[in-house]
């Protein structure tokens, strides 16, 4: 976890003991500096996955910079959510995701057109079409949020997720999301499944696909005990447990 140095991270370890936290160079808006670059991506050498954007801001030029800064030179897989999106919005055309370094990101509707350059919000009329042409267009892997979420693949294959209620919407669902697919990234990074006699790594996109529909499914599970209108995001996150032993219950156990 990095924050500007004014946030005052410490604040955050105390409340989570197991969050790492540094302080990174800031503007004088407060907000994340392009000065932070180097340090960084220095620091995230220790990381196998980055999340960035929840909480950054994007009115600053130089976070703007510090965001594209960070995703050109990235050496990890990267996940671009919230005002890293807004920061990137409209799209770089000469940035590009990788099968070695995949890009993930994860708009909502508002962000979708934006990152498109676009107010139109005929553009998205037709969400799979838009979704498929961005994600091949710029190969990234783009998980476009909203009442069926759906993941576009860089190779033009599209998933529509069956899980997930409106209770989702809740503020910082999306956040939640972005932790819930970094987190699955990191895993699939050293975990290898078998497929026949020979075992292949995990991929990206089924990781993304995967992080979706589980935290669709904590979501239904919250929905039905607490009911869709007082659902919050840490409603989700504590039922994330229960989502994924329904799925797998012998496997959870030791």
């Amino acid at each position: 976890m990095a924050t500007s140095a004014s946030a005052q991270p410490v604040v955050a370890a105390r409340v989570m003991p197991e969050v790492m936290t540094t302080s990174l160079a800031e503007t004088d808006r407060g907000t994340i500096s392009d000065e932070a670059i180097d340090y960084f991506l220095k620091f995230s050498e220790r990381a196998d996955v980055i999340a960035i954007g929840p909480g950054i801001s994007s009115a600053d030029d130089r976070t703007r910079s510090f965001v594209r800064g960070v995703v050109e030179r990235r050496s990890s897989p990267m996940v671009v959510d919230a005002d890293g999106l807004n920061c990137l919005s409209p799209w770089p055309q000469e940035l590009h995701g990788s099968t070695e370094l995949p890009i993930v990101l994860t708009p909502h509707p508002g962000e979708m057109l934006r990152l498109m350059g676009t107010s139109d919000k005929s553009a998205l009329n037709d969400r799979v079409a838009a979704a498929r042409e961005f994600a091949t267009t710029h190969e990234v892997i783009l998980l476009l949020k909203g009442s069926r979420s759906l993941v576009a693949a860089p190779d033009g294959r599209v998933f529509i997720n069956s899980t997930g209620n409106a209770g989702l919407g809740t503020a910082g669902a999306g956040d939640t999301l972005t932790g819930l697919i970094t987190g699955f990234l990191t895993q699939a990074i050293t975990y290898r499944i078998p497929t026949g006699r020979d075992r292949e790594r995990v991929t990206a996109l089924d990781t993304v696909i995967a992080a979706l529909y589980i935290g669709g499914l904590a979501g239904d599970q919250a929905a039905h005990k607490l009911g869709m209108r007082c659902m919050v995001a840490s409603d989700i996150r504590e039922h994330l447990s229960a989502a994924i032993c329904s799925l797998d219950p012998r496997g959870e156990k030791p």
